[in-house]
Parts: C-alpha cells; structure tokens; sequence
C-alpha cells in the first residue's frame, strides 16, 4: 500500500466521520420520519338541546386549560331541564363528545336529548319505563342521550363505541345513542 492510498482511506475514513455526525443534527423530517402529532390548540363543541332549543357553540378548552366560563355555560345547558337543576358535567365526556364530534362528517352540530338527570326526573322516568337504569351515570353529570342529525345512527354508535371512553347504548326506536364515561360497555 503506498502513502497515498494510506492517506486517501484515512481522508475518507475522516469524511465519513464528519458526515455522519452532521446527519445526526438534522431533523428527523428531512429523512421522511413522521412528525410528532400536536394535540389541537383548542377543543370546541357544537350542541343544543332538543328539548329547549338552547345551543352552545364555543371553544372549552384552551392552552391546556378548561374555560369556566364555557363549563358554566354547559353545565346550564345539560341541567335537569325538567327540575332545572345545575350540576357539573364530567370533563371527560366533554372531551369524549369532542371526539366524536371531531371525527364525524357534516356540520357536527350534536342533538341532546338528555344530559344531568336529577334522582327526581330519574326515578319517574323509571316508572315510564324500565330500561331507565336506578343509578344512572345522567345522575353524576356523567351521561348524555345524543344524536347527530347528519350522521346515520349506526355510524355515530360505532364513532362513540372507537373511543372506548365508556358506556355506549344504542337507541334506534328513539333515534338516539347514549354514551358516558362510565366503565366500558355497549348495549342495545
């Protein structure tokens, strides 16, 4: 081997070195690695209520935080609209609503038919019907009766059932589902 064979492998050998090292300080998107995914900025709802008309159309959640104010809002909105009672709603079915709201087609405007329960209101529709379960999540804030009016029925039940936050009950004869965040379950 001559010197300068010696010298070339020894400069390439150097290069090699000094490249690699620079590859190491460029970003992962300049090799085509997926980026990270950013959790949206702001989480919004778009709901009203079917039994009184009132709608809330706002962002909840900002930079980390809920906004009391947009809690306050909502909670008046789901109350016992029977009895007129207030009660705070569960953070994580707001986020759970969110959700679905996000991931389905059309206008995304969410229909509630029933949010807070109190054990009054419980317990007489309990009477009317069976079905209505003794300690329901409606109880706790934790529970909402909804439908989408542009999305198939059987297309929101399996939306609410992927995200795998909590109960799921189908209602096709009232043309709604129920979801909560309560223990994972689906029912017919």
């Amino acid at each position: 081997m001559t010197i300068f064979q010696h010298h070339m492998n020894r400069r390439s050998f150097l290069g090699w070195t000094v490249s690699l090292a620079l590859a190491s300080q460029i970003p992962s998107k300049a090799f085509g690695a997926p980026a990270p995914v950013q959790p949206p900025a702001e989480r919004s709802l778009y709901l009203v209520h079917r039994n009184t008309g009132e709608r809330f159309h706002d962002v909840y959640w900002a930079e980390g935080t809920y906004l009391p104010e947009s809690l306050e809002a909502i909670n008046v909105l789901l109350r016992d609209y029977r009895t007129g009672e207030i009660k705070p709603i569960d953070r994580g079915l707001l986020d759970l609503l969110h959700k679905i709201q996000s991931q389905a087609a059309g206008n995304n405007l969410i229909h509630i038919f029933s949010g807070y329960r109190s054990r009054r209101t419980n317990n007489l529709l309990r009477k009317k019907n069976r079905v209505v379960a003794l300690n329901s999540f409606h109880l706790k804030g934790m529970a909402v009766d909804i439908c989408m009016p542009e999305v198939p029925l059987k297309t929101l039940r399996t939306l609410a059932s992927r995200q795998k936050a909590g109960g799921v009950g189908y209602y096709p004869r009232a043309h709604f589902i129920h979801v909560d965040t309560g223990p994972i379950r689906f029912w017919r």
